[in-house]
């Protein structure tokens, strides 16, 4: 409503509205003495339809109070609003549509407990999980059939408020300058007023911008002539381009230390000495039983083909200083060393696998 004069058209669509909605009749109107609610039009339909219309004392709004008592909450709201995200007063309208929008939705005090206005009025419970903060920046999409291949696919706005006719948002598009309508809305609620971001360095007033330069381009010339002394030198050192370091420049690249890792390093658990895996020929042994200690595997048959592998083993284990050598052999294997082998079914390059495990060794 735009005009006070439009008020006794707001009065007939809500009439209509409301007894439509609740198959209830309106029985009485108070207002004040206000000139748009005592019109000859206005009396005639309300008596045409037997409502009764009371009015307040002039001068005497605490007659009419749950009215103005709303009006003043109401107000309080818009004020918080606005000042809260530092909005123009020009949109005191659409806060004010989004303060009768989430008052609605609210419990109070003068209702039952736990009902709200939406709810006694749909019998339902409003879902609260699409609120959003009033003012703060938002992203709507744009529909695919306005832009074209390289343009951009959502635009910068600010949250107004929600719409009463679909299921979206209002947003503001401050370079479009109109209200846009959109369900598809990015919100950044804790970015806070687009007016309070921090300025880039570009648009700092007392800020230089640092120049760039490569191995076959000339340096840049910042456009601050009357800068402080930090700025002074800056262009002192744009002016001789052979006292800036470049990318192409040999002379810079091995000057700074290079970072040794500090941490310890680990084999792998497979080359501990507790695994030691010696692998012989499947087809030159040709072995399928199980060899159970060191006179075994030296005493049997193809003990030919044991000695040299637990000699190599042997050599391998003092030289890598990994066990204590005994005087006697006999006791050194017998208490040191256990003889594992594991036979495998012989197939077309298969190999038989003989792993010596130290038992008593400190590994």
């Amino acid at each position: 409503m735009r005009r006070k004069s439009e008020a006794f058209q707001t009065f007939k669509s809500y009439h209509a509205m409301s007894e439509k909605h609740t198959g209830q009749s309106i029985q009485s109107l108070r207002s004040d003495n206000g000139g748009e609610y005592i019109s000859n039009d206005f009396k005639s339909y309300l008596s045409s339809l037997g409502i009764q219309h009371q009015l307040t004392v002039p001068y005497t709004p605490q007659q009419n109070g749950v009215a103005e008592r709303m009006n003043r909450t109401l107000l309080d709201l818009v004020r918080s609003m606005l000042h809260s995200r530092s909005i123009p007063k020009k949109f005191w309208a659409e806060a004010l549509a989004t303060a009768v929008y989430v008052r609605n939705r609210s419990i109070s005090s003068s209702l039952p407990r736990y009902a709200t206005p939406f709810h006694l009025w749909n019998e339902t419970s409003p879902d609260v999980s699409h609120l959003r903060v009033f003012g703060c920046p938002c992203w709507y999409t744009v529909p695919r059939h306005r832009v074209q291949k390289l343009d951009p696919r959502s635009r910068q706005a600010m949250m107004l408020g929600y719409s009463t006719q679909s299921k979206a948002y209002r947003v503001w598009d401050d370079n479009m300058q109109k209200v846009v309508i959109s369900r598809d809305v990015k919100f950044a609620e804790q970015l806070g007023d687009l007016a309070h971001k921090p300025k880039l360095a570009e648009d700092h007033p007392s800020g230089s911008r640092k120049a760039v330069t490569f191995a076959d381009t000339e340096p840049l010339r910042t456009a601050n002539q009357g800068g402080d002394e930090s700025d002074t030198q800056h262009n002192t050192v744009l002016e001789h381009p052979e006292n800036t370091p470049t990318a192409a420049d040999p002379s810079t690249v091995g000057s700074a230390p290079l970072r040794r890792s500090q941490r310890v390093s680990q084999p792998p658990e497979r080359f501990s000495p507790c695994n030691f895996v010696a692998n012989l020929d499947a087809e030159l042994l040709n072995i399928g039983e199980t060899r159970k200690s060191y006179s075994d595997a030296v005493s049997g048959d193809h003990s030919e083909f044991w000695k040299p592998g637990i000699a190599r083993e042997e050599s391998c284990l003092t030289r890598n200083e990994n066990l204590e050598l005994l005087q006697e052999r006999t006791r050194y294997v017998r208490s040191s060393l256990q003889v594992h082998i594991q036979s495998k079914k012989r197939r077309p390059k298969s190999s038989l696998g003989c792993t010596w495990m130290p038992t008593n060794a400190r590994c």
